[in-house]
């Protein structure tokens, strides 16, 4: 297992994990098939997105924007309501096609971890993958 180390700066960010994929994990560097990535944090999601300069701004006021102010009942911290909410909305897996080690994600796209409550260095395992699929656990915990 390959454990990935993902900085974040701010308690509401997205970080772009294009590069760190392909950079941390040559075992797929000729790979062809199929990788499934997927979070187990209740607080972050992955999507993809073409995030040109200002357009990470725009989709956290987005995403800030879609969750309605409640009087939440989380019983652990009815503040985090909102977060669980976006992570379930957004998603935290993705599946997408690689040819050749490259991501086949659509002109201009990018893996992106979008992060709410999650600061510092977190870790994301990866399981070795076989040839034609790759599944990569990415863990917060």
């Amino acid at each position: 297992m390959t454990v990935l180390q993902v900085s974040t700066r701010s308690k509401r960010e997205i970080v772009d994990l294009t590069r760190l994929f392909q950079k941390e994990l040559p075992q797929i560097k000729k790979a062809n098939g199929l990788c499934h990535l997927f979070l187990l944090h209740t607080t972050a999601a992955l999507t993809t997105a073409d995030l040109d300069p200002g357009t990470d701004l725009d989709l956290l006021d987005a995403f800030d924007a879609v969750v309605p102010k409640l009087n939440y009942r989380h019983p652990h911290d009815p503040e985090h309501v909102p977060d669980h909410i976006l992570s379930s909305l957004i998603g935290t897996a993705l599946l997408f096609p690689v040819k050749n080690g490259e991501p086949l994600l659509g002109d201009g796209k990018g893996l992106f971890w979008w992060s709410s409550t999650v600061r510092g260095r977190e870790k994301l395992p990866s399981r070795s993958c076989r040839k034609i699929n790759r599944s990569i656990p990415i863990d917060t915990s």
